[in-house]
């Protein structure tokens, strides 16, 4: 259908390649289809539909909602609707979020997965309702998961928590009145033009391949078009998967009162960067002391954090080297080449952690990127503890290589025969690979559709 916009199409499909890498990463949703009748169907006018969200819903539904009414006063409306005698000459009414309505026409909420939505359709009125969270916001310790990154205070709404019901507008504003977004702000939104929508008699129920759809975009708390851009692409996540290097930041205070903990290297104790090439500093994942250590702080963790599903348990980047204890020597496997001398060695601990932290919270997860010399799976351990979580790292970008592609293929099915869960970091940062791409989009879009559909295939958690 035509657009209505006041800028030049062709800067618009321009400036979407720049975003494409990134909007695309929103996976798609389950093909739940209509349970609907095609000789019930008909049409409403813009102007005939009234939005109503209860009084005391929470921050993600009267979110829902203000979008919801934004957006529909763009559209043009025909000056006189009762005219055709095809359009419904009354109200029609969107009721938008959890509600005694919703509920006893059988819109259920708390049985949904996660983000997950349903669009009730009938003549008279219209329901959108999913599974949100409505409690303090969610973040993590670091960039971009802290809350001036993460949250914006004036529409209360962050990248962290169930917003099904939102999910359900930008996916009825999206999929049956016609609109996009490909970049934030004015500029980067299609208004279609149309005059009416049209609908059909039925029930959607929907709900995201990817649990976790998440960016490094840190503008929530200055940008509202951004934290609305964020949530209208469909990135989304349950709360912070902040799986990456984190052992220097929670673990690091020991240097004084358990030096230790930290490797030995060439007869010194790593406090800085003997061993890594960003510190601070480096430890010995053999020794109990340490191990004790971790599992108490993971558990107080948890305790004070009882929203919060993740804790992260990485060495810090770069490790070039590990302890020169005897032990840990021992479970080197030069074999394995760069992508998996230290794997024994680095997984062997988070398994032991991960199976002591189980005991207590069983519900959480340890989380550790397959990284550097450590990507590949431990060849010591048939199955990791059930509570870890593997964050893999790669750049789809290069599968332009074929080499490329078909180890990384590998090193993903050689994981799923060791853990449940599994969830990947996507480097889109071609620009910094070859600075003659500065200032032009990177545009592969084959290759992140045809790589999605494996990952969901796999399956893995998202990215």
């Amino acid at each position: 259908m035509p657009i209505q916009h006041s800028h030049r199409s062709s800067l618009i499909v321009g400036l979407s390649y720049a975003v494409l890498a990134i909007v695309t990463a929103r996976a798609e949703p389950d093909e739940s289809r209509p349970d609907a009748n095609p000789t019930q169907s008909f049409q409403i006018t813009p102007a005939q539909i009234v939005v109503k969200v209860e009084v005391d819903a929470g921050p993600v539904s009267q979110l829902a909602a203000h979008e919801l009414r934004s957006h529909l006063s763009k559209l043009t409306d025909p000056q006189d609707p009762t005219k055709s005698k095809d359009l419904i000459a009354k109200p029609y009414v969107i009721h938008v979020g959890d509600s005694e309505f919703a509920r006893a026409e059988g819109v259920d909420v708390s049985a949904m997965p996660h983000d997950g939505f349903q669009i009730k359709t009938t003549a008279q009125w219209m329901i959108i309702a999913g599974r949100d969270y409505n409690g303090p916001p969610l973040v993590g310790f670091d960039n971009p998961w802290r809350l001036h990154e993460s949250y914006n205070d004036k529409l209360k709404i962050g990248a962290f928590g169930d917003a099904g019901t939102l999910q359900g507008v930008y996916s009825f504003l999206r999929e049956i009145v016609g609109f996009r977004w490909y970049m934030p702000g004015p500029l980067g939104t299609v208004i279609p033009d149309r005059t009416t929508i049209d609908l059909s008699v039925g029930t959607i129920s929907q709900s995201p391949r990817f649990e976790h759809r998440h960016a490094y975009f840190g503008f929530f708390s200055t940008s509202d078009e951004d934290a609305l851009w964020y949530r209208r692409v469909g990135f989304g996540t349950p709360a912070p998967v902040q799986i990456t290097h984190s052992l220097g930041h929670f673990f690091l205070k020991y240097k004084d009162t358990h030096p230790e903990y930290f490797a030995l290297i060439d007869g010194q104790r790593d406090f800085t960067t003997l061993s890594t090439i960003m510190g601070p500093g480096n430890f010995d994942l053999t020794h109990e002391g340490f191990q004790a250590a971790v599992v108490k702080e993971i558990r107080d963790y948890f305790d004070a954090n009882p929203d919060q599903l993740v804790f992260p348990l990485s060495p810090n980047d770069g490790m070039m080297r590990i302890t020169d204890k005897p032990e840990a020597q021992k479970q080197i496997t030069p074999e394995r080449g760069d992508l998996g001398k230290f794997s024994n060695y680095v997984w062997g601990f988070i398994d032991r952690v991960a199976r002591e932290v189980a005991k207590t919270h069983p519900q959480r997860l340890i989380g550790t990127i397959a990284y550097e010399a450590y990507t590949l799976p431990p060849t010591n351990i048939e199955k990791m503890s059930p509570n870890v979580a593997v964050m893999y790292c790669k750049t789809r970008g290069n599968f332009t290589d074929a080499a490329y592609e078909g180890e990384i293929r590998r090193g993903l099915a050689q994981w799923k025969e060791k853990v449940a869960n599994i969830y990947c970091w996507e480097y889109y940062n071609e620009i910094f690979n070859n600075s003659s791409w500065r200032g032009y989009p990177v545009f592969y879009p084959q290759l992140i559709q045809d790589d999605l559909r494996q990952l969901a295939t796999l399956p893995t958690k998202g990215e």
